[in-house]
């Protein structure tokens, strides 16, 4: 029986790329790249997009549309 490693990359915003394998044995235990790291990067992007949504209620309720629809585009990773 041939026992073949599992790896997964994962591409966040910023251009990190992490890679984990499931044999643990094997993993690269190297900062950002292990499941923990791959936990405190999406932590990480988490609070920047809840800091991004509370820019944007703000925006809102000062009637602020384009401010609003700014921090909208941000948040779908549309630029223009």
């Amino acid at each position: 029986m041939v026992r073949r490693e599992a790896t997964q990359t994962l591409q966040v915003p910023d251009g990190v790329m992490i890679s984990a394998n499931s044999d643990s044995k094997h993993r690269d235990e190297s900062p950002g790249t292990n499941l923990g790291g791959l936990l405190d990067i999406a932590i990480e992007i988490a609070a920047k997009r809840r800091d991004i949504l509370r820019r944007m209620r703000t925006a809102l309720e000062n009637r602020n549309d384009q401010e609003a629809l700014d921090y909208a585009r941000q948040l779908c990773g549309v630029d223009l």
